[in-house]
C-alpha cells in the first residue's frame, strides 16, 4: 500500500473521529507527521526525477531529429553519386531513427503522467500534513486544559474555601481584640479624666468655702 493510501486511511479513520481517544495521541500524531514528511520528500524527489527524465528525453529527441535530417541529406548525396546501395542503407537508418522519435514521444507522455501523479500526491500529502499539524495543536491545547483542570482539582477547592473562612475568622478575632483594646484604652482615659476633674472640683469647692467664710 502506498504512503498516500496509508495516510488517507489514517486521516479518515483517526483524525476526524477517534484519534483523541487512543493512548498517547500526541505521540501517534508526531509519528504520522514524520511519515507524511518522509512521503512529501519522496514525492518531491520523484517529481524532480521526472523533470530530469523529461529534459533528457527532449535533448535525445532533438539530437535524433538532427540525425534524421542528416540521413536525408546523406541519402540525396548517395543517389547523386549513383550509390544506390549506400542511399538505401542510410534511409533504413533514418527509419530506425524515426521509430526512435515515436518512442521518445511515448516516454515523454508517460513521464508527464508520472510527474502529474506525484504532483497530485504531493498536494494531498501537504494537505494531510496541515491537518495533522492542526490536530496536534488541538490535542496539545486539550491536554494542557486537562492538566490544568487536574491541577486545580489537586488544590482541593473545599479545603481552600475553609482556609479562607478560617483566615477571615482570624482577621475578625484580630479586629475584635483591637476594638477591645481600644475600648479599654478609651475607658481608662475617661476614668483618668474623671479623676482629674474630681480633684479640680474639690479644689475649687474649697476655694469657694474659704471665700464665703471670709465674707461672713
Amino acid at each position: 500500500m502506498s504512503a498516500l493510501k496509508r495516510m488517507e486511511r489514517f486521516i479518515k479513520a483517526s483524525i476526524h473521529e477517534g484519534l483523541d481517544r487512543i493512548e498517547n495521541p500526541e505521540m501517534m500524531i508526531k509519528q504520522h507527521l514524520r511519515d507524511v514528511k518522509a512521503s512529501i520528500k519522496k514525492a518531491e524527489q520523484n517529481i524532480q526525477k521526472q523533470r530530469y527524465v523529461r529534459e533528457t528525453l527532449d535533448r535525445d529527441k532533438q539530437m535524433t531529429e538532427r540525425l534524421i535530417t542528416r540521413r536525408e541529406q546523406q541519402a540525396v548525396e548517395a543517389l547523386k553519386a549513383a550509390e544506390d546501395l549506400l542511399a538505401k542503407k542510410v534511409l533504413v537508418d533514418k527509419k530506425h531513427l524515426e521509430q526512435q522519435l515515436i518512442r521518445y514521444d511515448q516516454l515523454t507522455e508517460k513521464s508527464t503522467e508520472v510527474k502529474h501523479h506525484y504532483e497530485v500526491e504531493l498536494e494531498k500529502l501537504k494537505d494531510q500534513h496541515k491537518q495533522l499539524r492542526e490536530k496536534k495543536i488541538e490535542l496539545s491545547l486539550r491536554l494542557q486544559g486537562t492538566k490544568t483542570s487536574e491541577h486545580m482539582k489537586a488544590l482541593k477547592p473545599r479545603s481552600y474555601t475553609l482556609d479562607l473562612e478560617e483566615e477571615f475568622e482570624h482577621l475578625d478575632d484580630q479586629v475584635m481584640r483591637s476594638e477591645e483594646k481600644a475600648y479599654k484604652y478609651s475607658s481608662q482615659t475617661s476614668k483618668n479624666l474623671h479623676e482629674e476633674h474630681e480633684i479640680e472640683v474639690e479644689a475649687e469647692l474649697r476655694l469657694l468655702k474659704e471665700k464665703l467664710d471670709k465674707q461672713s
